[in-house]
């Protein structure tokens, strides 16, 4: 009888280990991919320092055409004259880092929420350029002359159709995928399936202080302790899980450092259940200690 227990509370704390696990990068993924949070980690990125990374590695001759879109922008600024220093403040100054983080952010809450946002044009990003240049140059401390900067913005108005175009779109995220796995994602990261995780969690919990008794706690406690190590573990595979939904898409500038950002946000979390752990195998130890 003994023997069927244990087992039947084994099985038990270890399906309670995966669903944490499962809530951990559920709730972790979902919170990250909205449009506001996305914008704030764009904020975090240091863009020259990833562009450089992209252009030595050689990935700008291999025909990705946002890091060659960036390479013309960089010989355009060499035809007023304005220093390759100077553009690396720009591409890391507010208004662009605006520029990249809203239709990032539209492109992920769409594909992992579900919510669509409105489409952000050429037109949207030379009025956010054009309202906003003056605080920009100032930040950057560039100095030039009002026909400069019209010439500049006239250029700009040009190649943005080239810039947006090559921003890859939900279609492109999908390209020769299955169309069930955006279905997918919307379910799994949806609060309907949150909901009966986290009912099922507490059903699994009930059982187990059903069981046993005296070792409930110990089970949970173990429990939480595997799904915070076995979270921290599967972050470091992130990157390539990523880049293997991501295919074929035109993703080499962008996908690096939020990856970073996303596993630095699990390994986060997982510590915290760590703790939490171990505060529950702790006050399982007094608790025995009481009940002997």
């Amino acid at each position: 009888m003994r023997i069927i227990k244990n087992f039947l509370s084994f099985i038990l704390s270890f399906l309670l280990m995966i669903l944490v696990i499962v809530l951990i990068y559920v709730f972790n993924i979902s919170s990250f991919a909205s449009k506001e949070k996305m914008i704030k980690n764009v904020g975090e990125v240091d863009f020259p320092l990833e562009l450089q990374k992209v252009r030595n590695s050689g990935k700008v001759s291999e025909g990705s055409k946002i890091t060659n879109t960036i390479n013309d922008l960089y010989n355009l600024a060499g035809e007023f004259d304005v220093k390759s220093e100077d553009i690396d403040k720009i591409i890391n100054s507010k208004i662009a880092k605006k520029i990249i983080g809203i239709p990032l952010g539209n492109m992920t809450d769409y594909i992992i929420n579900d919510k669509k946002n409105n489409f952000f044009s050429s037109e949207d990003i030379y009025n956010i350029i054009n309202e906003e240049i003056d605080d920009v140059l100032k930040e950057s401390n560039i100095d030039v002359s009002e026909g400069q900067k019209e010439k500049f913005l006239s250029r700009i108005k040009l190649e943005l159709p080239d810039l947006v175009e090559s921003i890859p779109s939900t279609e492109d995220i999908l390209k020769g995928k299955n169309k069930n796995i955006i279905d997918i994602s919307h379910f799994v990261f949806g609060d309907l399936f949150k909901i009966i995780v986290i009912i099922i969690s507490f059903v699994l919990i009930i059982l187990l202080i059903l069981t046993e008794r005296k070792k409930c706690t110990e089970y949970i406690g173990f429990s939480l302790l595997f799904a915070s190590l076995l979270s921290v573990g599967v972050s470091f595979f992130i990157p390539g899980i990523i880049m293997e939904l991501v295919n074929g898409a035109d993703v080499s500038l962008l996908i690096n450092p939020f990856v970073s950002l996303l596993s630095r946000n699990i390994i986060n979390w997982s510590i915290v259940v760590l703790f939490l752990s171990i505060i529950i195998l702790l006050l399982s130890k007094d608790i025995n200690r009481l009940d002997s």
